[in-house]
């Protein structure tokens, strides 16, 4: 009874030695390429490094956590802005995006209708809306894992420039 199954066992492995190796080297050539993107539209892709002139950076806008906030602009004044973020190693929140709400808004549990995505919290950086340099606003940082308000910041006018 023990040689049946040792033969069997042998051709098994036989077969399967010749067609696991054909299979796979077939799936490698018959494979699609890998998606690729053409470009970024014209308004993403901002980099601080673009931008000629620091308006400001603070490190007390947010009550909870060491954030620092940095704002980029252009050398024409008031033209196009953008910040970036960067908090300290023990500031973890997972999917954290940040949003502009103009004014000086009560926020509780929920974003409201009127905020504005600026995009990911480890982002190096984000244009800010247009509106943003005629009127002061708050940051808020969401965690999308969380579904929750991780941080509201206190109300900062972008216009300023020493605040």
């Amino acid at each position: 009874m023990i040689q049946p199954l040792r033969q069997l066992h042998r051709r098994a492995t036989l077969i399967l030695g010749i067609f696991v190796p054909a299979a796979f080297a077939t799936g490698l050539i018959l494979r699609t390429p890998a998606p690729t993107m053409p470009g970024f539209s014209p308004g993403l892709g901002l980099a601080p490094q673009a931008m000629t002139s620091t308006g400001w950076c603070r490190t007390n806008l947010f009550p909870k956590g060491a954030i620092t906030v940095r704002l980029f602009r252009e050398n024409p004044p008031l033209s196009r802005a953008v910040v970036s973020f960067s908090a300290d190693p023990d500031f973890r929140q997972p999917d954290l995006l940040v949003y502009w709400l103009p004014g000086s808004p009560m926020v509780a549990d929920a974003l409201p209708d009127s905020a504005t995505l600026l995009g990911e919290f480890a982002a190096p950086a984000l244009p800010l809306p247009t509106e943003a340099s005629a009127r002061p606003g708050v940051f808020v940082l969401y965690s999308l894992a969380d579904n929750k308000i991780v941080n509201i910041s206190r109300p900062a006018l972008i216009g300023e420039l020493n605040p």
